[in-house]
């Protein structure tokens, strides 16, 4: 049986413990994403990404528009 020390100090350790596990970790600075890009669509339009996005939207636009950006810059810079 715990003294009421003992009881006492399980429970801060216990309390800073949780305090400490709230949220998921940072991401690096690197990682971080502050700039919006905003995009007018008509509703079906809108449907038809959400459909293809399988409910990661913004993750999926964000990775199809890189990807196309990227190959675009890529073949202008042969061209030149």
């Amino acid at each position: 049986m715990l003294s009421r020390v003992q009881w006492d100090l399980t429970r801060i350790f216990m309390c800073l413990h949780l305090i400490g596990m709230r949220g998921r970790p940072k991401k690096p600075v690197e990682e971080y994403r502050s700039e919006v890009l905003r995009i007018r669509l008509n509703e079906p339009e809108r449907l038809l990404i959400e459909d293809a996005a399988d409910g990661k939207t913004s993750t999926w636009a964000r990775d199809i528009l890189l990807n196309a950006a990227k190959k675009k810059l890529l073949r202008d810079a042969k061209r030149n």
